[in-house]
C-alpha cells in the first residue's frame, strides 16, 4: 500500500516527532499533531499539501479527522491520532471512523478559498487511501502493541513511553 519513498518519509517524520517528545515539551494531542504536521511536511514531496482537522459529514455526523494528505486533488492518507502518554487511550472508535470516512461520502471539503474563506469544491477520497492510527501511550497500552484488532489495512504508528527497554516508536505498516 506504500511504495518504499513513502515508507521513508513516514519513517523519518515519526523519528522526528519522537525527537520532539523527548525533548519534553509535548503535552497534548494538540502538540503530537502540530509535530507530525511539520515532520510530514519536511519529509514529503512539495506537491503533497497537509489539512488538520478538515469538517466533514459521515453517515450524519460531524467527524474532524486530524489529519490528512492530498495529491493531485485527492484524498491520499487519513490519519487519526491520540495521545495519552501516561496510560492507555480508547482507541476502537478511531478505527471505526477511519473505515467510514473510505466507506462514506465521495467526497469531502479539503480546501478554503482563500478569498472568501469558504470551502471550494470537495475532493474525493482515492482508491487505495492510506488509513493511519497514530497513538503515544504508556508502554502496557494495547493501542502501542501492532497489530490492533479491525486494523486491517490501517498503518499504526506507536510510541511506547516508560521504562527505556520499553521505549518503542515504530511503524507497522499494513
Amino acid at each position: 500500500m506504500c511504495n518504499e519513498e513513502r515508507r521513508c518519509a513516514y519513517e523519518n517524520s515519526w523519528a522526528m516527532v519522537q525527537e520532539a517528545f523527548h525533548n519534553g515539551f509535548m503535552v497534548s494531542e494538540s502538540c503530537l499533531q502540530a509535530a507530525l504536521y511539520t515532520a510530514l511536511q519536511d519529509n514529503l514531496p512539495l506537491a503533497v499539501h497537509i489539512v488538520a482537522e478538515p469538517r466533514w459529514t459521515v453517515a450524519g455526523q460531524t467527524r474532524y479527522p486530524d489529519l490528512i494528505l492530498i495529491e493531485d486533488n485527492e484524498i491520499t492518507d487519513i490519519f487519526e491520532l491520540k495521545f495519552t502518554p501516561q496510560g492507555a487511550c480508547v482507541w476502537t472508535m478511531d478505527f471505526i471512523k477511519l473505515h467510514a470516512y473510505v466507506r462514506g461520502e465521495p467526497l469531502y471539503p479539503a480546501r478554503l478559498d482563500p478569498q472568501t474563506g469558504q470551502w471550494t469544491d470537495s475532493l474525493p477520497v482515492r482508491d487505495d487511501c492510506r488509513l493511519h492510527f497514530v497513538a503515544v501511550a504508556r508502554y502496557d497500552a494495547l493501542a502501542v502493541w501492532p497489530p490492533l484488532l479491525g486494523g486491517d489495512g490501517i498503518h499504526q504508528w506507536f510510541g511506547r513511553v516508560g521504562g527505556s527497554d520499553k521505549d518503542v516508536w515504530d511503524i507497522h505498516f499494513a
